[in-house]
């Protein structure tokens, strides 16, 4: 033992019984310590849940008075909960983890399973809980609890949570994209079974109307559980008509149907077709044919649109003398599977006609997860005004907004791809705005500070905003000030949109994959 550790060992000797202590190791560690005696040049004392802590005095290099010991809990829950969902949290004194400590969770109203319940933190401090919500369950605002003994005093915190779990074991639910349509439209919808996008179910759709046809008839969920149909209307339509769409799909001994009722028209007399295979990986065509009266069209400018908007790159071309067309379409590296309706759209002598077809595009990549993060607004939410255009008819509206937003996190170093979910809830007066089963398309980190995520989710809450929404969230930290920037669109022209700040929540965290939290 060198002089510099008998030193240090005769410093610590001198404390009193009892006293709160951080020392610091040769190893760069902090440990917090209630301090007992030094012996056989060792120092002993407990830890903060109470375990017996021996360290060698040659390992100590420093220590550190600490009159009380300031311990606190933390956890981060999504802002809305379907059915299931992991709560992550952390314990911690004078910002140094405590491993070892037993969480206990419970909700009010009491509606909430937690598992496990209680829970033991890592080695980090860190802990993560699944949370379920029983089956039959409407839209309910919970309060959720987390304590933990510290130091022989209780800690504890909340965070609130609008919680929900349909009655169906899977659901199916369709949308249109806003009618009347004018020559063509879409109709898209949602597989869901307890709540999760299910990947991989056929969906087969139907019309009532021979003049409304589809376009594919039978399309299979993507990722996010999504599909979709176009809606193309026969040339020579004069008067609107209406059509009831059917999506049928079974799972299981389960039989899911849903409808929607469209109605539009396609008064010019020029056909347009698309023609393109059903799931194009990274790169691939569009082709179609334009016709007037049966003659082709040569020169035509040809427009392509899609919801979601920017899935994939599909620039403009020009019809040939036979009236056909191509376009080469690129899809960026590391977009998962998404259901996309792609609409061509030319005008001939001054009447607009179109087409729709449902494409799969992907593009994976070996990194699957580019960084990842777990972002909320601290306590219960921030005030925010609303930019809001419903049927063409802007306003704003004042109330508070809750965000969460957990993408690709793991607390130890790497990424967990199937990590994904965000969450948004908007109430102010009687309007409230929920955007649920949020699902990225793709993800960025900026340093530790700022994140964007790119997505769809679908909405509920009683304004007529519903649907399937593509979904922007920019978020920014400095200090503890964050910033969000939250744009939400549908194919009908609706949107939500908001720049609020908050205080930043201790549970979040941006990083790349091999960060340790």
């Amino acid at each position: 033992m060198d002089n510099q550790h008998n030193c240090v060992c005769d410093l610590i000797r001198c404390f009193k019984i009892g006293q709160n202590i951080t020392i610091v190791t040769n190893r760069g560690t902090q440990i917090l310590l209630t301090f007992l005696e030094v012996r056989d040049n060792c120092v002993f004392g407990t830890d903060p849940v109470g375990r017996p802590i021996v360290l060698d005095c040659d390992c100590i290099i420093g220590v550190e008075l600490s009159p009380t010991i300031g311990c606190g809990i933390d956890i981060l829950s999504a802002a809305v909960i379907v059915c299931n969902d992991t709560i992550n949290g952390k314990v911690t004194c004078n910002g140094i983890p405590v491993s070892g400590a037993v969480v206990t969770f419970q909700s009010t109203p009491s509606i909430l399973t937690f598992s496990p319940n209680p829970i033991v933190t890592d080695s980090f401090g860190n802990f993560s809980v699944e949370v379920d919500v029983p089956v039959g369950t409407p839209e309910t605002d919970v309060v959720i609890s987390a304590s933990t003994v510290v130091n022989g005093r209780t800690i504890s915190t909340t965070d609130t949570s609008m919680v929900m779990c349909p009655s169906a074991l899977c659901t199916l639910e369709l949308f249109s994209s806003g009618t009347p349509f004018n020559c063509t439209g879409s109709v898209f919808g949602v597989v869901t079974c307890g709540g999760q996008p299910i990947e991989g179910v056929t969906v087969i759709f139907s019309s009532s109307n021979p003049d409304f046809t589809l376009n594919p008839a039978t399309d299979i969920s993507d990722s996010q559980g999504d599909v979709g149909t176009g809606v193309n209307i026969a040339a020579g339509t004069v008067d609107i008509e209406s059509a009831v769409i059917t999506a049928t799909a079974t799972i299981g001994a389960q039989v899911l149907n849903a409808s929607v009722t469209v109605t539009g028209s396609c008064p010019s007399n020029c056909t347009l077709t698309l023609t393109a295979a059903p799931e194009i990986n990274c790169t691939g065509t569009i082709s179609g044919t334009l016709t007037c009266g049966g003659v082709p069209q040569a020169g035509i400018p040809i427009t392509f649109t899609q919801f979601p908007v920017g899935v994939a790159t599909i620039p403009p071309t020009i019809t040939l003398a036979n009236g056909t067309f191509t376009t080469n379409v690129t899809v960026p590296v590391g977009t998962a599977p998404t259901s996309t309706i792609v609409t061509a759209s030319a005008t001939v002598g001054g009447q607009t006609t179109a087409d729709s077809i449902d494409i799969n595009f992907s593009c994976p990549e070996e990194e699957v997860c580019p960084c990842k993060f777990q972002l909320g607004v601290a306590g219960t939410g921030a005030p925010a005004t609303a930019n809001i255009v419903n049927g063409g008819v802007p306003s704003t509206v004042s109330g508070t907004i809750n965000v969460s937003a957990v993408q690709c996190y793991i607390a130890a170093p790497g990424c967990n791809p199937a990590v994904d979910n965000f969450s948004i809830t908007f109430s102010g007066g009687s309007f409230t705005f929920n955007l649920i089963q949020g699902r990225r398309i793709r993800i960025s980190c900026i340093g530790e500070t700022g994140a964007t995520l790119e997505g769809e989710a679908v909405a509920s809450g009683n304004s007529t905003l519903q649907g399937l929404f593509d979904v922007f969230i920019g978020y920014t930290q400095s200090g503890n000030t964050a910033t969000w920037n939250i744009l939400a669109t549908n194919t009908a022209g609706d949107s939500f949109s908001t720049t609020f700040t908050s205080a930043v929540t201790p549970q979040t965290d941006i990083g790349g994959c091999g960060t340790q939290f």
